[in-house]
């Protein structure tokens, strides 16, 4: 069985591909990356409705069950602020782009010419220049 998370992608997309459908017909809009689900509807009750008509069909037809911690039904002002506009999430992702560049499995890769015939010399820079740049961001948090 593939481990990993490209293999973990591939595989929920093929396994909740039947659910998205269940989703879909439940008449509410919905998204879902790998196995995590937001669906949006008009009322709080319509989603309790929905949460359970899913929790049953998941449990029924895959032996999924719901995290508990990770299921709840909140505003869309809620959600736009925690999710949408989270300034944490925006810096994190800004950071991992800026250090995009030492990933090689990425679609577009930035070549760096070193003359360095160590491998380990070239991990070495590479950790130092990730290193740097996240202290220069200030995104460490001390406790």
């Amino acid at each position: 069985m593939p481990v990993g998370p490209a293999a973990s992608v591939v595989m929920a997309e093929a396994i909740l591909i039947d659910v998205d459908q269940f989703v879909r017909e439940l008449g509410v809009t919905h998204t879902r990356y790998v196995d995590d689900f937001r669906i949006f509807g008009d009322t709080v009750e319509q989603l309790y409705r929905i949460q359970q008509d899913l929790t049953l069909y998941l449990y029924e037809t895959h032996r999924l069950i719901m995290n508990g911690a990770k299921t709840f039904i909140e505003s869309s002002e809620k959600f736009v602020e925690k999710k949408l506009h989270n300034p944490h999430v925006e810096e994190t992702t800004k950071l991992f782009k800026s250090i995009e560049v030492f990933n090689p499995y990425t679609e577009d890769v930035h070549e760096i010419l070193l003359e360095i015939e160590d491998e380990g010399e070239i991990v070495k820079i590479r950790v130092t220049k990730i290193i740097e740049r996240i202290l220069s961001e200030n995104l460490l948090i001390s406790g």
